[in-house]
């Protein structure tokens, strides 16, 4: 009996190490040979489809779909076939579509934002990045010009760029504001008493307590702010002209300031 358990032992390892060998293969399979979908994820951002579903909650077909944005029908069919594999949409019916849990987080502005900014500012790059560097004889790459301003035509650097494109300002700051979530803030475990607030009780009303160096729309120095209204001196918020210009919402308290961080 002990011989027989030990062989159903053996057995059932042999199963376990085959599951993790076909589970690595899998892994390996969709790494390797998954930019369809991201790819075809971008398209149906930028098409306006996924929008489509914002609407209202009703299945939608391919038909409809191609009605509303223009898209031929049969690409919209071919554009949602790895997207429903991936549960970003479900097909309810033939070339009839709905969206799900994943597709609705993807409105957000913070997901939409940061999947468009990644996408069109880091993932061309590095997709081109091998065949720049066969280009230019496998030399190392210390500085601009390099695969950035290869890829996107330009002399700038990502923030020269960013300026350029104001759509793509708005999907980098609502990336940035993103990066915040589930995150704890930095003041729950920075040393404020020690470092910031020691020997800070001074009368002057232009003093400057603190500066949020590149920090996008204020949501640090607002929430810095917020936490701690008894500080003394301005809470001063620096980032480029563009961002600046677009905040829509930034407590008075907090000062604005127009500037690039790479000049003086």
């Amino acid at each position: 009996m002990s011989e027989l358990a030990g062989k159903i032992d053996t057995f059932q390892q042999d199963l376990q190490s085959l599951s993790l060998e076909a589970l690595k293969d899998e892994e390996a399979r969709k790494k390797l040979f998954g930019p369809h979908q991201s790819a075809a994820l971008m398209a149906v951002v930028k098409a306006g489809l996924l929008a489509s579903f914002s609407q209202d909650k009703n299945p939608k077909s391919a038909h409809e779909l191609s009605a509303v944005t223009g898209v031929k029908e049969l690409l919209v069919v071919r554009l949602m076939r790895p997207l429903a594999a991936l549960g970003i949409f479900k097909e309810v019916d033939s070339q009839t579509y709905t969206s799900t849990p994943i597709s609705k987080i993807l409105m957000t502005p913070p997901l939409l934002g940061s999947f468009q900014f990644m996408y069109s500012g880091a993932t061309r790059s590095l997709a081109s990045l091998p065949f720049y560097l066969e280009r230019t004889a496998w030399k190392n790459v210390s500085g601009s010009p390099g695969p950035f301003q290869d890829t996107h035509k330009t002399d700038s650097g990502m923030f020269g760029w960013l300026q350029s494109d104001p759509a793509m300002i708005i999907n980098f700051n609502n990336f940035m504001s993103g990066q915040r979530m589930n995150r704890k803030d930095w003041y729950d475990f920075f040393p404020l008493d020690e470092v910031l607030f020691q020997d800070t009780t001074t009368t002057d009303p232009d003093a400057v307590f603190l500066v949020d160096i590149g920090g996008g729309e204020g949501h640090d120095a607002q929430a810095f702010h917020q936490r701690f209204p008894g500080h003394h001196g301005k809470v001063v918020l620096q980032d480029l002209p563009p961002v600046i210009d677009n905040i829509s919402e930034l407590d008075a308290a907090t000062m604005r300031m127009k500037h690039d961080f790479f000049t003086p």
